[in-house]
């Protein structure tokens, strides 16, 4: 019976190649990586939401400063036009001193590019500066026009002037001191060239691909950090859609097909749109640094913890180890002393060699057993012959000796 038993043992290890030990460490590298992997992929992704949030903020933020930014500039030029307008009014019919209230206006501040007073027929009465030569000029500019039918403080839709400028104007009406209506002073700002309203927007160009851009409710650029593209209609961006409604927000817009992270507000006065966007990439760029510096200062942890792991392992496997190494020889008398000498010192180990060690009782019970059967009559319980022939064979043997 033990000899069957040890060679049910050897069949079944030789389909078990893989010991506890090695089974534990298995589990333990692979739950570490899997918790360290995991750990690792929820902290990338709360991190880059978290840059991105802040990106986005920023954005909105400061295109709402600078909205504000603009809409003070536009208001104190409004006045500085009205002004103007005012004291136009009381010289109206003296060239000179129209000429020269033109280039007070201009030279006064950097608010304008030029400036204009026309008459209520669109007559240029005075224009500085004077290598415009527009005096005596009917104006054409589309801008000039809505001022003189709207007969009120006006701020023009981006417009091309007589002189072939891409420009915004800024006009009041001249009103006598009776009530008659005259005309207008109107202040111009060039978008394609350098003015304040470029050097206010314009100071904000980022090495990374940062950078603002302004439209009108009419989608149209009148400010782009590419010269080029000012005057520009766009198309399919939902923020310049979202601003066209006068609107004010943040999200991730696809801009000449790069992902970017936008803010934008409206200017109030004029009800433009400032937008300030950032690339996607650079926004989240500090991020793989920061995961790299994370690896480099944990790896050590982890190998700190994989060293436990495998030494623990170790200590939890070698009586379990043991014990199964003492199975293979049952049958050889000593392995019940080897058997008792295992420290089992845990739970499962301990009912395991009690386990075996009763079995290994019983196995021998049921040999001796068998072997007094063998030898005695089942009757009268007295030797049998085989009995007799045995000890007659051991006699002998001992009386050689």
């Amino acid at each position: 019976m033990l000899s069957k038993i040890k060679k049910l043992c050897q069949k079944q290890q030789a389909h078990i190649r893989i010991g506890l030990l090695h089974l534990a460490l298995i589990v333990l590298i692979g739950s570490s990586l899997l918790t360290f992997g995991s750990v690792l992929y929820a902290s990338y992704q709360v991190q880059r939401a978290q840059l991105i949030e802040a990106s986005l903020d920023s954005n909105y933020n400061y295109a709402k400063k600078l909205a504000v930014s603009t809409d003070d500039f536009l208001v104190s030029a409004q006045k500085q036009v009205a002004m103007a307008a005012h004291f136009a009014a009381k010289f109206y019919d003296d060239p000179a001193l129209l000429e020269q209230e033109a280039d007070r206006l201009r030279q006064q501040t950097d608010s304008f590019n030029s400036v204009v007073i026309i008459n209520k027929e669109a007559v240029v009465l005075a224009a500085s500066p004077e290598a415009l030569n527009l005096v005596g000029e009917v104006s054409i500019a589309s801008g000039i026009d809505e001022a003189l039918l709207l007969r009120q403080p006006y701020i023009s839709a981006p417009t091309l002037s007589t002189a072939g400028n891409f420009m915004i104007f800024i006009s009041h009406p001249i009103v006598s001191e009776d009530g008659e209506y005259l005309g207008v002073v109107s202040g111009s700002l060039y978008l394609r060239q350098t003015s304040i309203l470029n050097r206010l927007l314009g100071n904000h160009y980022y090495s990374d691909g940062s950078y603002l851009y302004v439209v009108t409710k009419d989608k149209q650029l009148i400010y782009h950090p590419t010269e080029t593209r000012v005057g520009e209609v766009v198309d399919e961006n939902w923020v310049v859609d979202d601003v066209a409604l006068v609107n004010s927000g943040k999200g991730v817009v696809i801009s000449q097909e790069i992902e970017m992270l936008a803010g934008y507000a409206t200017v109030p006065t004029t009800g433009w749109g400032i937008v300030a966007q950032r690339p996607l990439s650079a926004a989240v760029a500090p991020l793989e640094n920061l995961m790299y510096q994370v690896i480099q200062k944990t790896l050590p942890l982890a190998f700190l913890i994989l060293l436990l792991g495998w030494f623990g392992a170790r200590i939890i496997a070698k009586p379990l180890r043991s014990l199964a190494e003492r199975a293979r020889s049952m049958d050889v008398p000593e392995t019940r002393a080897e058997i008792q000498q295992v420290r089992s010192w845990y739970f499962e180990a301990h009912e395991l060699k009690k386990a075996m060690l009763v079995g290994m009782g019983q196995i021998k019970k049921n040999i001796d057993k068998l072997n007094k059967d063998v030898r005695t009559d089942p009757l009268t319980g007295l030797h049998n012959r085989r009995s007799l022939t045995a000890e007659l064979l051991y006699y002998e043997s001992h009386q050689m000796d």
